[in-house]
């Protein structure tokens, strides 16, 4: 591993790639068996949980990923707006069950 100061290693950057994937295994698994269980209780009509699962990170965590990647960063408060109108979008599509 490369010593502070002196940039990052290909090691490093290859732990940094497990750890992220990991943890986007972890939330999605956890998105999906929320959305799985509100399917079963028959609180969002939901069809296709794995496509709502992408849909709802789509809406509310891509965007910052993006952003990210052009090395900026959404302000606090757009966030927040992001987040809302994220799940206020989704919940649009999915809503309740009437």
């Amino acid at each position: 591993m490369a010593g502070r100061g002196q940039g990052t290693s290909d090691d490093d950057h290859d732990v940094v790639a497990v750890v992220l994937h990991r943890l986007h295994q972890r939330a999605h698994g956890l998105l999906a068996e929320v959305l799985g269980d509100l399917r079963a209780r028959r609180r969002l009509p939901i069809a296709d949980t794995e496509m709502a699962v992408i849909q709802f990170f789509g809406l509310t965590v891509y965007p910052h990923l993006i952003t990210g990647s052009f090395g900026t960063s959404l302000p606090e408060d757009r966030t927040a707006r992001l987040i809302d109108n994220g799940v206020d979008m989704f919940l649009k599509t999915y809503g309740t069950p009437k």
